[in-house]
Parts: structure tokens; sequence; C-alpha cells
């Protein structure tokens, strides 16, 4: 094996992780993944081996998917829309090149770098509206605009507070879980960091999920008696800032509830009737709704109107797959159990944004869960590549 090109191939998947988490460059995320697939083909050449296990997943997922692709453009839906929601899916690739790296590299090498991505990202949050507030590099900032599809950063207004949206903000929450794994602490320097950058991207699902994992944390790292005064004072904490805070959290949320209460619903009766069309395949992978729009924001109800309950049974099989193999060593294995955490945080957010089936702000974990299973199952037999 080459090993020059195996720490190439480690040097560009962590120059991805920044550029994919907290650079909003996809052209440059794509050439990173290009440059990387070629690196791991020159790894073959070398007499790499690869994993059946690996390859069956990806060839079932590559059909099954070429599948739902075929038939959403022979019902009449755009093939370039339609290619929108299978580019994410070659982040699945990144299984070879993970279960390659492991084999030099500790798969923590790359949980510490997800870790700094998560800061970099409350930064660039806390920095954007810092820029914002005090009209600095206007011209340069992702201001909201409604005539673009789709904007992976954008600052708007809401009830009079500035809000930053960041696509990959769900990294946030996961990055509190990583750190604890790391250093075997709670890092309250970087709770704050994390806890302010979050309020500022006013998303209500992301709010809960951080607070869960803080309550977690809380529980795992302190024992008995000092567990429950550590979550009383955390409890207190928040019930403060939120008295402090009333009038502004109010005026938020009830901002929120009325601007996307009616989306929401409408969401639901598009996916009825998307059920009531076709109740296996939808309206079709690529289907352009009423609105204008390619996307259901609840995940959920995005795959059920678009392909049906076929497409519901292949997405469940591509996103769960190695989570559901490799659950018998949550208890024991302590990096499958945060990384589970990480991705059960992920679903639970997709219940209100589309984060899961995005390469880069849910399907980039499951690479790393199935080398880890590999690792400690030692999967057998190989084929010999080269």
């Amino acid at each position: 094996m080459n090993k020059i090109s195996i720490r190439v191939l480690n040097s560009i998947n962590i120059l991805s992780i920044y550029f994919a988490c907290v650079f909003d460059q996809p052209l440059i995320v794509k050439f990173i993944f290009i440059s990387s697939f070629i690196i791991y083909i020159v790894v073959l050449l070398n007499k790499a081996l690869m994993i059946k296990r690996v390859v069956l997943y990806c060839m079932t997922v590559a059909c099954l998917f070429s599948f739902l692709l075929l038939y959403g453009v022979l019902v009449g839906n755009e093939l370039s829309v339609a290619l929108i929601f299978i580019f994410p899916l070659f982040t699945l690739f990144n299984i070879f090149i993970y279960v390659e790296l492991s084999k030099c590299y500790d798969l923590n090498r790359y949980i510490y770098h997800y870790y700094l991505a998560s800061i970099f990202v409350s930064l660039k949050i806390l920095l954007l509206c810092y820029f914002f507030t005090n009209n600095i590099m206007t011209e340069y900032l992702p201001i909201y605009d409604s005539a673009i599809e789709s904007q992976p950063s954008w600052i708007a207004l809401n009830a009079g507070y500035v809000r930053v949206f960041v696509g990959q903000a769900v990294i946030i929450p996961i990055g509190l879980l990583f750190s604890y794994y790391l250093y075997g602490k709670i890092s309250y320097s970087l709770f704050l960091i994390s806890f302010t950058a979050l309020l500022i991207t006013q998303t209500t699902v992301l709010w809960i999920i951080f607070l869960f994992v803080f309550g977690y944390l809380i529980c795992i790292h302190y024992k008995s008696f000092y567990k429950y005064v550590y979550l009383v004072f955390a409890l207190l904490f928040f019930i403060t800032f939120i008295i402090i805070s009333y009038d502004q959290l109010a005026d938020v949320i009830l901002n929120k509830t009325i601007n996307s209460s009616p989306v929401k619903f409408a969401q639901l009766d598009i996916a009825g009737k998307a059920i009531a069309h076709n109740l296996l395949f939808g309206y079709g992978l690529g289907h352009i709704y009423s609105n204008g729009s390619y996307n259901i924001e609840v995940v959920i109800l995005h795959v059920l109107s678009t392909t049906g309950i076929v497409g519901f049974l292949f997405y469940l099989y591509m996103l769960f797959y190695w989570t559901v193999i490799s659950f018998i060593y949550v208890k024991n294995d302590r990096l499958i159990r945060v990384l589970f955490l990480s991705y059960t945080s992920i679903v639970f957010a997709s219940f209100s944004n589309p984060y899961l089936i995005g390469g880069n702000s849910g399907l980039f974990l499951i690479p790393i869960i199935a080398a880890r299973y590999l690792q400690i199952k030692k999967v057998n037999p190989y084929f010999p590549c080269g």
C-alpha cells in the first residue's frame, strides 16, 4: 500500500470536513470529494482490500436510487432537479475512504476535526450577526433573498431580531458531544459559544436538541447527588435566561409560529395528496410543487410525497442500515455510542428541517459509523483489488 497516497487521502479528507461544514462552497466540496476518490483509486491499485459488506451496501443503495431517479424522469420530472437528491448520496462512498484510513489512523482524528468544525460554525454565526448588526461589509453578507431557491446560509430579521441561518448548524450540539467524548469533561466555554450561536439561528428544534445533549452530559459526567445539583443549576440558568429574555423569545417564537405553521400544514396537505395520487411512488423524485419548491422541510413528508412507500423503505435502508447493525455495540463502545447519539439528534432535527438527506448535514456520520462498526466486527472476507 502506498503510504504517501494514504497521507494525501487523510489530508484531503480533513480539509473536506471544514469546507463542508464551515464554508458555503459546494463546488470546492465536490472538487475535494472527487480528489479524495481519485486518491482512493490509487490506494486500491496498491493492493487495498474492499469489504464485501460495504460494496453490497453501496451497490444496493445505487440500484435503489437509480430506480427512483428513473421513475422520476419517466413521470415527467426534470432530471436536473431529481439529481439534487442523488448527489448527496455520493457522501456514502466515504465509507470506503474511512475504512481505508482507519487502518492507519485513529478515527478519533476525524471526530476531533468535526469538533473543531462545530466551533468554527458557531463563530461563523456570531461573526455574521456582528457584521450585519454593525453594518460591516454588508455587500458581502449572505442577506436572505427569496428569489434564490436554496441559500445554505442567510441573514434576515425575524420579529425585529437578527436571525442567521446556517445549514450545517446541526453540527453544533454534536460538537458538544464530541468535545465530551474527546476530553471527558463538559466544556462550559464551548457551551456558552454554542448556546449563543444557536439562539441567533432561531432554529427551535436545535435549541431542544442542545438542551437534551447538555442534560445528558451532566447526567453521565456527575454521579449521585452532584448530578442532581448540577441539573438543578442548569435548570435555574435556563429559567433565569427565559425570564430575562422573555419578551424577545416570545416575539421570535410567535413570529416563527405564525409564519411556519401554515407552511407545515400546507406540507401535510401536499404529502396527503401525493399518497392519494400514488401510494407506492408518490409524485416521483424531482417533483416541483405548486409553490415552485422542490423540497419539503419535514424529511418524512418529503420522502413520502416524492417517492411514496417504496422510496420510504429505500430511504430507511440507506439511512439506518449501519446504525441498526451497530446498535449492539452502543453500550460497550464509547465511539459508537457518541456517533449513535449524534445521528439520533440529526434524525430528530429532521422532523423540522431537511438535515437528514443532506450530504454535509446528515449523511456525513454514516461513513464513520460504518468504519467503526467494521473495526469492531473485523468483518471478513474481503474483495481483493488491484
